[in-house]
């Protein structure tokens, strides 16, 4: 066996959305030491960044809602407990339009954590990032459903050079009702007044 990836072991650590707002590597507490530890001795330690890293120097992209975002030096605490990957497309990735996953794009390049998801055009963020480890090599393809229209990334082309955004998974949505539910439907729609009101539109 030349390889240490032949022995097909290799251990993962999954976790859900990361919301880092403060210094982690400051706490002590034998519990969480050991939870670091987890995610350290693991070959892949996995989260979902649910938030973007800039200086705050940046607009929101969208008028209301929650604006998730942090100071870049976090990304540093991330890595401290252990993280070494992180998925970027969620719906916060659009908090801060453009310039915000610029940003954020930027200062991650200044860490060793393995990322996908966001992009400054469509390829960039449909491309996977590698991990490479003693037990293999991992890919990350991130994407979501849960975008403002604004926020989807657009393809570069000779013309263009595209636009950031996130890696967008489409979808179409089918209901299936039985006869008797649509006629009821039909009904109430003419009773409000649906079908006159779509008349002057």
């Amino acid at each position: 066996m030349l390889y240490s990836s032949e022995k097909n072991e290799i251990t993962m650590v999954l976790s859900g959305d990361a919301m880092i707002t403060r210094p982690l590597s400051v706490f002590d507490e034998p519990q969480f030491l050991a939870l670091s530890y987890v995610f350290k001795k693991a070959d892949v330690a996995f989260t979902n960044l649910e938030m973007l890293m800039h200086d705050y120097g940046i607009s929101p992209g969208i008028p209301g809602g929650v604006f998730a975002a942090s100071d870049p030096k976090n990304l540093n605490e991330l890595e401290w407990f252990g993280v070494n990957m992180v998925a970027l497309a969620n719906n916060h990735s659009w908090d801060y339009s453009e310039g915000g996953i610029l940003n954020h794009l930027a200062n991650l390049k200044k860490t060793n954590l393995i990322y996908s998801g966001i992009g400054k055009n469509l390829s960039e963020a449909r491309s996977p990032g590698y991990l490479d480890t003693k037990a293999g090599r991992v890919a990350l393809i991130s994407l979501t459903t849960t975008f403002p229209e604004a926020g989807r990334a657009v393809h570069q082309r000779p013309d263009a050079i595209g636009r950031p955004g996130v890696n967008p998974l489409g979808y179409e949505q089918i209901h299936k009702l039985p006869l008797t539910k649509i006629k009821e439907l039909k009904n109430i729609s003419e009773k409000i007044g649906y079908k006159e009101n779509k008349k002057g539109l």
